[in-house]
């Protein structure tokens, strides 16, 4: 192991020799098994393979696998539990010095002295040439450079990226649009319409409401400011219960949230662009025939393998789907296809009902949402096509991200529909008289992105804590928005809010 010149070989080794001891005293494998290493992806191939080529994202056990390999360690760089039989570079090793020093297995640039010492081209020396290549731990063909066993107390960890559950974390923190409140017990909960508070409202349906009449003050008691010109919003208490726990209708735990909204390994990028291939597997292409030609108007989202959710306003009229088309990324292409392959041909399926919510009156948006039951179970393939979560749970359900994302095929800024999915980031802004009720939601981008004509029935969504990691939600269905698309329009988008019709939603599946 090469060091500074100015330091003695003797002072050298000594030095690293009480610092490494320091530095294995201090610093546990992150990993459960002892065979194991937390090291960058990058340096498992067999995890970095499965992601690379996609097959992380088509297979379930896979997927769970990786998720449960993450782990943490120095620096930011994404890690994973990886085998040392396995992993070919970071993985622990002895340095060929007079006194073998635990280290590990790197880039030149990432220990510090051989780092030094290489940058110093006119001062080289044998001596030090011959023991540095003695030291060389892995070559790379493809970088074309060795890789040398370096003391831990001199490993510098490259600063690119966080690991992947940590950033996830970071990025995806959410906050909430329900603003904050105590009931009347002194119990912490939230600002809520009645639909959203499961213990209350279940008691509203089953009439216990009328027979009770402690209950009855309690709820009177609860009543609290709702932003809404007509809202009936309480204070609901935040479930006590560790464990999120199923709304009281009986479907919801049947529907449950094992197999929907899952999220891709690595991050998205937001900001009003093109949505990656495959990242929106749940998007459903609303098919109609219009003067002989097959053509696309509104949006949903696959729910459940037979049901699409979307806007009442989307299968009303003389002018009904047709079918319901699921896989789809640009419509101009088929199958599609990005620098890392290609999906599955899209599939269209054709529609045995329409289930539109009764109250809906053609106008307003506070029931402006449907249900599309297809012929046949749809089949799921994980990135392709796969259904987003419902808000099932007392916690989703007490849950108005402040950020939601919106996806579609609809009209953009130059007046014309976009072949590729599109996605934005919208944020819950101020009630205008577009969405007085507190069924609906207004969203409006940081700089005037939005939602547009064509987008109708697609999903205002967000990704929030579920279980044991994060997944998709659907939180609002795209109602209403600028007939004209541009940034220059103010009028903010409509949303219509999945929870407050959840039990409707649920009364009207066949699960």
């Amino acid at each position: 192991m090469m060091m500074d010149d100015k330091m003695g070989s003797v002072e050298f080794k000594v030095a690293v020799l009480v610092l490494s001891v320091l530095v294995l005293q201090t610093s546990a494998n992150k990993c459960n098994q002892l065979s194991e290493l937390c090291v960058p992806v990058r340096f498992c191939p067999h995890i970095q393979d499965a992601i690379e080529s996609g097959a992380v994202y088509r297979n379930d056990t896979l997927y769970e696998h990786v998720w449960s390999r993450t782990c943490h360690g120095p620096g930011q760089e994404p890690r994973v539990c990886c085998s040392l039989e396995n992993t070919s570079m970071g993985k622990r090793c002895l340095t060929a010095t007079q006194q073998p020093l635990e280290g590990r297995c790197v880039a030149p640039e990432q220990c510090t002295p051989i780092k030094r010492y290489l940058q110093q081209r006119s001062r080289r020396n044998a001596a030090y040439d011959r023991e540095l290549m003695e030291n060389v731990c892995y070559h790379s063909d493809d970088e074309g450079k060795d890789f040398y066993c370096c003391p831990d107390v001199y490993v510098s960890e490259p600063q690119k990226q966080e690991t992947p559950k940590k950033s996830e974390e970071r990025t995806l923190r959410v906050k909430n649009a329900f603003p904050p409140c105590h009931d009347p017990n002194g119990a912490p909960g939230l600002c809520v319409p009645v639909r959203h508070c499961d213990h209350i409202h279940a008691a509203f349906l089953d009439s216990r409401i009328t027979r009770d009449s402690k209950l009855a003050d309690f709820v009177h008691a609860s009543r609290c400011k709702s932003d809404a010109s007509h809202g009936n919003s309480i204070c609901c208490a935040k479930p006590s219960s560790k464990t999120d726990v199923f709304i009281r209708n009986r479907k919801a735990a049947k529907l449950g949230l094992s197999r929907c909204g899952k999220i891709p390994f690595t991050n998205r990028i937001l900001q009003g662009s093109e949505a990656g291939l495959g990242q929106n597997p749940w998007m459903a292409n609303l098919l109609y025939r219009k003067r002989n030609a097959i053509v696309s108007l509104c949006s949903g989202s696959l729910v459940h393998t037979r049901y699409v959710l979307t806007a009442a306003h989307c299968i009303q009229g003389s002018t009904k789907p047709i079918a319901v088309r699921l896989g789809e990324y640009d419509t101009d292409s088929n199958p599609d296809c990005d620098e890392s392959g290609c999906a599955a041909p899209t599939r269209d399926y054709g529609i045995d009902k329409f289930i539109p919510n009764e109250n809906f009156n053609g106008r307003d948006a506070d029931f402006d949402i449907a249900l599309v039951r297809l012929l046949q179970d749809a089949i799921l393939s994980d990135g392709e096509i796969y259904p987003i979560c419902l808000p099932l749970t007392e916690n989703l359900l007490l849950l108005k991200p402040t950020k939601l994302t919106v996806t579609g095929w609809g009209m953009t800024e130059h007046q014309k529909p976009s072949n590729v999915l599109l996605e934005a980031d919208l944020n819950i802004v101020r009630r205008t008289s577009f969405c007085e009720s507190e069924a609906t939601c207004c969203v409006r981008g940081k700089h005037a992105e939005g939602h547009c004509r064509g987008d109708s029935g697609g999903p205002m969504q967000a990704a929030v804590p579920v279980e044991k990691g994060y997944r998709y939600v659907l939180f609002a269905v795209i109602s209403g928005g600028s007939g004209v698309c541009s940034v220059e329009m103010k009028q903010p988008g409509v949303g219509v809010m999945v929870g407050y019709h959840m039990n409707w939603i649920l009364d009207q599946m066949d699960v």
